[in-house]
């Protein structure tokens, strides 16, 4: 059993799971195999990761009232949650990372794939992998536009500040207007890096997407999008994937740019778009 730290980061990428946490002189990091791990809770609620016979000792224990990484709590939750898809291999690289707290916080929920059914057709199972993989790449994909979308309001924000001669019924000095220009400039500065990854992400959803899409006949997507529904419902997709893979993948057309004005203009296209009044 690792010393006994706090703060530590856990790490789990392909079949490794592993606890980094400080030492006196340095940050050690503890690995272990997966295919070993069993995610259980103690009589108190607080969670363990167990790794082979419990008699062996050989395990991660969480716990702590600040974190609060026990049963009933929303951050107790998250964690079982994510870590118990990691453990039967069902998220994506990088799909998850954060505090509990932080994970949250922002609402951000991994897609959990059910047991795959037994399909007599190998295109069948793979159809079913495939809509829970675009699932996944879709969800990254919004939550790095709401990323983009709150940077891009910062930005307004400030420069609204730098602008404004009376706040809250003060005349504002003319010192505190030229900081928040600055902290405007800054944050316009950073707004390029931001949309770059959300234009990865939405790169990458759009390659599983149209990768799902060769996989059902049709004459148009909007055909091909019917038989998809149909497919989903035919063969046990949980209702809330088969929504999210077919409402969600209108956002894959999309390009914000990497500008401020190209965001807000892509923004005010998609908007048109949903409300019907425009392409």
């Amino acid at each position: 059993v690792p010393v006994n730290a706090a703060p530590a980061i856990l790490f789990g990428q392909g079949n490794l799971i592993a606890m980094a946490y400080p030492d006196e002189r340095e940050v050690k990091v503890a690995r272990r195999d997966v295919s070993r791990a069993e995610l259980q809770t103690q009589r108190s609620g607080w969670f363990q990761i167990l790794f082979g016979p419990p008699q062996n000792l050989d395990g991660f224990m969480f716990w702590g009232n600040a974190d609060n990484l026990q049963l009933g709590t929303p951050e107790g939750e998250k964690f079982g949650q994510l870590m118990s898809a990691f453990l039967r291999g069902q998220l994506q690289p990088q799909q998850v990372f954060g505090t509990p707290q932080s994970l949250v916080e922002s609402g951000s929920v991994a897609p959990v794939q059910p047991p795959t059914p037994e399909f007599a057709d190998p295109e069948d199972a793979l159809r079913w992998n495939m809509v829970f993989s675009v699932q996944g790449a879709l969800t990254a994909m919004l939550d790095a536009y709401q990323t983009s979308f709150e940077h891009a309001e910062k930005v307004e924000k400030a420069y609204g500040m730098a602008n404004a001669d009376v706040v809250n019924g003060v005349q504002q000095h003319p010192i505190s207007k030229e900081n928040f220009r600055k902290h405007a400039v800054q944050l316009e500065e950073e707004l390029p890096g931001v949309l770059a990854e959300l234009r990865e992400k939405t790169e990458a959803a759009a390659t599983q997407w149209n990768d799902l899409m060769f996989l059902f006949a049709g004459d148009g997507t909007h055909q091909k999008l019917v038989r998809l529904a149909e497919w989903c419902i035919a063969n046990g997709v949980p209702t809330e994937t088969t929504g999210e893979v077919t409402g969600n993948s209108v956002y894959v057309h999309t390009d914000f740019g990497l500008s401020r004005e190209s965001f807000w203009t892509e923004n005010e296209r998609v908007i048109s778009v949903m409300n019907g009044a425009g392409q």
